[in-house]
């Protein structure tokens, strides 16, 4: 993370850490190229670790992880109304930066809320690997496939944060250091940060911080942004969409462009749904569907978790398809202070318990706020996704073609062949909302 590639799937992600409090200064110093770097620019001197030895062990760990905290968070964002979107791995990987100042119950809550089941070393470790095996080859297709990945901390002046920290974002994270002066001139720093963030996500989040959020507590800022598009392994004819009823969980329907394709695809009849599984140019990352029967969308929902996704994807078996499938473009947000505590990251939030004593050294960071935003638009050529993270820190044969037209409510998921991690989730209610 920390430099711009070319991946599969269309898709933007923003991850943002603001932690405020008090200290000095001293660290290694050296340049950082990066996108829009304002301000003096300082890391670790240790370099990225562009070959880390991760076990396959340690990799289904990660993923598993992943998949549990994706269906945590699904189950609770789900709550609320209307379409839903969100990159659990953005919010992870920033949670993890954060997770690596952690200490004693914060770290171990904090682990537990966001299913790390990894030493901390090792976890570091594995986020890079990860990032890493989401490169694309050559092979990948140039703008077929794109996916950029950043990290960065962004610094009060003056302040002083452990080497260790530094060598851990740096080593695992390729995250560098501006140097910005929030205490003065807070706008210039929240104007540059969203200038970064923009440009790294080709302008999906334009405004990851909103204007007045940055008051003169705040003391660092880590962020990270992903830009993730893929156009499709098989391309819908445009020609073929046409106006179709799209049947809302009220009983009342739209009108929307249904696409239609017949083709060999990952399918599955399980409990109360069908899926299929839509992949992208060279199957690096595929789109899983998950079409409720008429009346069962509650049970379904209710029923996702990490274990039932595994066994979905387990059971999907290559099946003739003739498949209508809505475009749909919309973004959401949430705010995710409040559901990270109900998964038992409490410490974190509280002034008097919170422990981040890893970045400075001190007791004086703790978790105020985080924020999610993320965005989605789906089309004949391909699938883009945006999405933005804020977390605020304070002081303290041929058969017939089996038919799948996805005309109400679905789930869906986009995930990484190789590892299996989900990388977005979202529900669609109404895709003209």
């Amino acid at each position: 993370m920390g430099t711009c590639r070319s991946l599969l799937l269309p898709a933007a992600v923003a991850a943002l850490l603001i932690l405020h409090g008090c200290g000095g200064t001293n660290r290694t110093t050296n340049p950082f190229p990066e996108v829009a770097p304002p301000g003096t620019v300082v890391r670790s001197a240790k370099a990225r670790n562009t070959a880390p030895v991760v076990s396959a062990a340690d990799m289904a760990a990660l993923a598993a992880g992943n998949r549990e905290f994706a269906c945590a968070l699904y189950q609770r964002l789900a709550r609320g109304d209307g379409n839903l979107v969100f990159s659990p791995l953005s919010i992870s990987t920033a949670l993890a930066m954060a997770y690596a100042g952690a200490r004693g119950d914060t770290a171990t809550q904090l682990a537990d809320a966001l299913h790390f089941r990894l030493p901390a070393e090792r976890l570091h470790a594995a986020f890079n690997r990860l990032d890493l095996s989401l490169e694309p080859t050559g092979a990948d297709g140039g703008k077929q496939l794109t996916l950029n990945v950043l990290n960065a901390l962004w610094t009060q002046q003056g302040w002083s944060y452990l080497d260790s920290f530094l060598d851990t974002l740096s080593v695992n994270y390729d995250a560098g250091m501006h140097e910005m002066d929030f205490a003065n001139d807070r706008e210039s720093a929240r104007q540059a940060i969203n200038q970064w963030v923009s440009e790294a996500t080709e302008g999906r989040i334009p405004e990851l911080i909103p204007a007045g959020a940055l008051d003169e507590s705040v003391r660092m800022i880590l962020t990270n942004a992903i830009y993730f598009r893929a156009y499709w392994a098989s391309q819908f004819d445009e020609a073929a969409t046409r106006d179709q009823a799209f049947h809302r969980l009220d009983g009342t329907q739209v009108t929307v462009k249904m696409m239609h394709q017949t083709q060999s695809l990952g399918y599955r009849r399980g409990d109360g749904y069908r899926a299929v599984s839509l992949p992208y140019f060279a199957d690096k990352q595929s789109m899983v569907v998950v079409l409720p029967d008429e009346g069962a969308f509650g049970r379904v929902s209710d029923a996702v978790d990490g274990d039932w996704v595994a066994a979905l994807r387990a059971g999907l078996e290559a099946t003739p398809v003739d498949l209508g499938f809505p475009r749909f473009e919309f973004a959401a947000s949430a705010s995710l202070a409040d559901v990270l505590q109900a998964l038992g990251a409490t410490d974190a939030f509280s002034a008097e318990r919170a422990d981040f004593s890893g970045i400075t050294g001190h007791r004086d960071l703790y978790i105020q706020q985080v924020r999610h935003k993320a965005f989605i638009s789906v089309n004949e050529k391909w699938t883009e996704a945006a999405g933005a993270t804020d977390v605020e820190f304070g002081e303290t044969s041929v058969p017939m073609a089996e038919p799948v037209t996805v005309d109400r409510p679905f789930i869906f998921f986009i995930v990484d062949n190789g590892t299996g991690a989900v990388l977005f989730v979202g529900r669609v209610l109404d895709p003209t909302a």
